[in-house]
């Protein structure tokens, strides 16, 4: 919580519960880790790169991102939607998440 983490790789670990709240990281990158929670509240990332990920569940509301790779993750539940401007995403991901994009735009899925 409020850390400010800069060029780090962490590499084959599972978290259970990571709390980024109000933090800032840089130059970041999960390689092939799971991360079950993932509390990214008020955080900003700036070129964070999650490849070989699984994130269970994540929550970006008043996030702030800027080059952030999703591309190589396995996103199962995101929280804001509305937050992941500034992150790249493939096509497949986006339908993955059609209906939580859907959702947060007061579409109802039937």
């Amino acid at each position: 919580m409020e850390s400010a983490v800069h060029a780090v790789e962490m590499r084959d670990c599972h978290i259970g519960y990571l709390n980024l709240r109000d933090a800032t990281w840089r130059d970041v990158r999960f390689v092939d880790c799971v991360i079950d929670e993932f509390d990214a509240v008020g955080v900003q990332l700036t070129r964070v790169a999650f490849p070989g990920t699984r994130i269970e569940s994540i929550n970006l509301q008043h996030a702030t991102v800027g080059d952030v790779d999703l591309r190589g993750a396995r996103l199962h539940r995101i929280e804001n939607v509305e937050y992941l401007r500034g992150t790249t995403m493939s096509l497949e991901q986006i339908a993955d998440l059609a209906a939580a994009f859907a959702t947060s735009l007061g579409i109802r899925v039937v």
